[in-house]
């Protein structure tokens, strides 16, 4: 996928309305080495407190940030012409976070399921702050082992997403050992009318570099899991299940892959540090600073664009 596509399906990715690329007013920068963040979208982590603990988690500290500071971190930010994204481990489960979501008009949020297991109607809060899809973590046969949230708790709480009229998502984490079974997790969610399903690459990062790396997916396996994804993409219509891919495969052959880390979007965590990506997330690996409301990044910092980058750093034998 080429920028000007990346940018077209972005809307329908992140699921917030349109946007378009804005001038900005250039400020000055207090460091020698670094300009003015020259993307188009910031990534805020409100909070990377998760009450799941996943074994295959690639963050490994727990702050966050308050919900009123996040309020006017967003406004500073989309005042700078910035699109604003939240994403990181389990903001929901801090309702006070919900206005954040609704002031950057995200229509999408990611959970474990136990807020909503555990208490159902707050299900109606999260539509009032105009979440139109909840994307639910539910690893098949590596949740067991990975996640302390049984799985019908997740299956619960995706049937209360999807009965309140919110589009349920399958989050789903792929590894080496159950690649050829992805044909049956797609079909798992077709069989309960959930309409999304979306695979992320398992990461040997964070708490997930504790764990056997030969749940590593190799070069050939990405090949084959791009292979698979087709065969489901023509087995099901887009309005029976969209299956979409997180960039964490890689390009494997795949035509036209670009790596939007640090070029189109960078992520800001609970303890105002900047990274390229999510999944760079690790002392060393700043590649800008947060101050006084604006984001600088270094000067000539790039990223591999026909890869994805922490691909290369965790992953590689």
């Amino acid at each position: 996928m080429d920028r000007a596509q990346y940018l077209t399906a972005a809307t329908s990715w992140t699921h917030h309305t349109p946007f378009a690329e804005q001038p900005r007013t250039r400020v000055p920068c207090p460091y020698e080495g670094y300009e003015q963040y020259p993307g188009w979208q910031i990534i805020i982590m409100p909070t990377t407190v998760c009450n799941a603990g996943c074994k295959h988690c690639y963050l490994r500290n727990s702050s966050s940030l308050d919900p009123d500071q996040l309020m006017e971190m967003i406004k500073n930010f989309q005042s700078q012409g910035y699109n604003v994204y939240l994403n990181g481990s389990e903001p929901l489960a801090n309702p006070d976070y919900l206005k954040a979501f609704k002031l950057a008009d995200q229509k999408i949020a990611m959970t474990n399921g136990e807020i909503i297991y555990e208490n159902p109607p707050y299900i109606y809060q999260i539509a009032d702050a105009g979440i139109k899809t909840l994307g639910i973590s539910y690893h098949f046969d590596m949740h067991k082992e990975w996640s302390k949230i049984p799985l019908r708790l997740a299956e619960t709480a995706l049937s209360i997403a999807q009965n309140a009229g919110i589009n349920a998502r399958v989050m789903t984490t792929i590894t080496k050992p159950f690649i050829e079974k992805i044909p049956q997790y797609c079909s798992w969610c077709v069989e309960r009318g959930y309409p999304e399903i979306r695979f992320t690459n398992f990461m040997s990062q964070g708490r997930a570099q504790t764990l056997d790396r030969q749940l590593i997916l190799d070069a050939d396996d990405r090949k084959r899991y791009y292979e698979i994804i087709s065969e489901q993409r023509e087995k099901y219509p887009i309005d029976v299940l969209r299956i979409s891919s997180c960039g964490s495969f890689g390009a494997c052959g795949t035509p036209n892959f670009s790596c939007m880390a640090m070029r189109d979007f960078v992520v800001l965590t609970p303890d105002l540090k900047v990274y390229p990506c999510f999944f760079q997330i690790e002392k060393g690996m700043e590649c800008g600073v947060y101050e006084n409301g604006h984001i600088f990044t270094k000067i000539g910092y790039t990223q591999p664009q026909n890869d994805c980058s922490a691909l290369r750093l965790y992953n590689t034998f």
